[in-house]
């Protein structure tokens, strides 16, 4: 592989600061790539594997500021065969500092961290998770459900507990 030198472009026109690669090929098999390549062959657990910021100019110093980043690390060491990693979606909230929003380990176990919406909808609105449990919905005041450690599911509609399965 040929020693490739670091690209930098910059410009006030968008086609001066972007990148683009494309492919003109028409197999199914065969597309453009953007390969983040670590050459270490000890990589062990906690190891960085690659990082994407998104970035902008601040206007109160002129400074850039992260607004947001796509980051992978080694959740084992990298071996024959063995190479599990981790992805974490990071994003700033107003006036704040980068915050995990949504992770997928190597075993595919999809964390997030917030509510869950679908079609501009709530879906889930995970109020709190304290003793091993997750409470769904707004549990001062409204319906919720939650899935405690006690062997049971209890379902709550305006904050009174109207059912509940248990084991057994």
């Amino acid at each position: 592989m040929p020693n490739w030198k670091k690209l930098i472009t910059s410009g006030s026109e968008a086609s001066l600061s972007s990148l683009l690669i494309e492919s003109s090929s028409t197999s199914m098999e065969l597309g453009p790539e953007l390969n983040l390549k670590r050459d270490d062959s000890g990589v062990t657990v906690g190891d960085y594997l690659g990082r994407v910021t998104f970035e902008n100019n601040d206007t109160h110093d002129n400074s850039f500021v992260e607004g947001a980043d796509i980051l992978s690390w080694a959740e084992g060491t990298w071996s024959s065969g063995s190479n599990p990693a981790r992805l974490l979606f990071r994003t700033r909230a107003d006036g704040g500092s980068l915050g995990s929003a949504f992770e997928l380990s190597s075993g595919k176990a999809a964390t997030f961290y917030g509510d869950i919406n679908a079609n501009n909808q709530r879906i889930i609105n995970c109020t709190s998770i304290t003793d091993n449990t997750l409470k769904v919905g707004s549990s001062t005041t409204d319906e919720y459900i939650d899935f405690g450690t006690d062997a049971m599911i209890k379902v709550k509609i305006d904050n009174v507990e109207d059912f509940r399965f248990t084991d057994g």
